[in-house]
C-alpha cells in the first residue's frame, strides 16, 4: 500500500507536495525547507548573478568531461529529484493513514524527520557556497527544459551536489526505515526503486552538464560522513552502476575516474584527520583550484 508508484519521470508531484504541506507533522517542516532552499541554494547564486563576485569561484570540470554528450532529453529525468525525495517523505504519512492510532504517530514522526534531513542538506551545503561556490562548462542549450533550468541555475553550486545528496539520502534514509521501523515495513518494495532511480538521476546530472564527474565522488563520500547510514560500501557500489549505457565512449574510464577519485578524497579524509563534510570541500575546493587554475 505504501510503495512509491513506479515512473518517477512521469508521475505528478501534487499529491506528495499537497500531502506534506497540509499535514500538521509535516506542513511548517515543509516551509521551513523551501526557505532554506531559497536561502542558501538559490540566493547565494543570486547575489552572484546580479550583484557581482562576493566569494571564490573554482572550476571543478574534469577533463574526461568534455567526452560525455550533453543530452537535453534527460531533463525531466534530472527535474524528478524533487519529485523522488517529496514522495520518500511522504510515504511514511502514506503507509501509516489507515492504521492504528500508533501507527500513524510513527508515520508523521518520521515523515517530519524525512523532511527535516533534507532541509538539513541544503543548510549543510549552503554553508559550503557561501564559502566558495563551484562551477563547470556547460554548452549551449536550444531545448525549453534546459532552458529552464538554467534561467533559475547560474550553475555556482556544483561541489557538493544536492541532487546526489538528495537522492542518495531518499534511497539511504528509506532503507533504514525498512531495517529499523516494523511499521514501516511496508515500504521495502520502493528500496531498490529509489536506488535505481538515484543512480539515473545522478547520471542525468552528468548529461545535462550541470556537474562533473569530480563532483559525484566528492558528494558521496561526504554523504557517508553527514548520514552514516549510508556506507562507504554502499558508495563503492553505486559507483559501479553509474555510467552503465553502451553508447557513451570511454564510460568505464569515466567511471574509473569517479572511483580512483572516492579513493582520494577517502585518504585525504584520513590524512586531515576526518573533518566534517565542510571542511573536507572546502579543502578539496581549494586543493583542486591550487592544481589546476581553476578560478573564474
Amino acid at each position: 500500500v505504501g510503495a512509491l508508484e513506479e515512473n518517477a519521470v512521469n508521475k505528478r508531484i501534487i499529491a506528495p507536495i499537497v500531502g506534506t504541506m497540509m499535514h500538521k507533522a509535516t506542513r511548517w517542516r515543509v516551509v521551513r525547507c523551501v526557505l532554506n532552499v531559497l536561502v542558501w541554494f538559490f540566493w547565494p547564486q543570486m547575489q552572484a548573478r546580479f550583484f557581482g563576485r562576493f566569494r571564490p569561484v573554482v572550476s571543478v570540470d574534469h577533463p574526461l568531461d568534455s567526452e560525455i554528450p550533453f543530452d537535453a532529453r534527460y531533463a525531466p529525468l534530472y527535474l524528478s529529484f524533487i519529485d523522488l525525495w517529496m514522495n520518500a517523505a511522504y510515504a511514511p504519512l502514506r503507509i501509516t493513514r489507515r492504521g492504528t492510532a500508533r501507527e500513524r504517530l510513527i508515520g508523521r514522526r518520521y515523515a517530519a524527520d524525512f523532511v527535516d534531513g533534507i532541509s538539513d542538506l541544503y543548510v549543510r551545503a549552503g554553508h559550503i557556497y557561501t564559502n566558495t561556490q563551484s562551477t563547470t562548462i556547460r554548452p549551449a542549450a536550444d531545448d525549453w527544459h534546459a532552458r529552464f533550468i538554467r534561467f533559475f541555475d547560474p550553475h555556482l553550486h556544483c561541489v557538493p551536489s544536492l541532487h546526489v545528496w538528495a537522492v542518495v539520502y531518499s534511497w539511504a534514509k528509506t532503507r533504514e526505515l525498512v531495517r529499523s521501523v516494523p511499521e514501516l515495513s511496508g515500504l521495502a518494495d520502493s528500496v531498490d526503486y529509489l536506488r535505481g532511480q538515484a543512480v539515473a538521476i545522478t547520471d542525468s546530472i552528468l548529461f545535462m552538464k550541470q556537474h562533473s564527474l569530480n563532483c559525484i565522488y566528492t558528494s558521496l563520500h561526504t554523504m557517508t560522513k553527514i548520514y552514516p547510514e549510508f556506507t562507504t560500501e554502499d558508495a563503492d557500489a553505486f559507483c559501479l552502476d553509474l555510467l552503465q549505457d553502451p553508447a557513451i565512449d570511454r564510460r568505464d574510464d569515466m567511471r574509473q575516474v569517479i572511483i580512483d577519485g572516492l579513493a582520494a578524497i577517502r585518504k585525504r579524509d584520513a590524512d586531515l584527520g576526518n573533518p566534517d563534510a565542510k571542511e573536507l570541500i572546502l579543502d578539496f575546493l581549494g586543493s583542486y583550484c591550487h592544481q589546476t587554475g581553476s578560478t573564474r
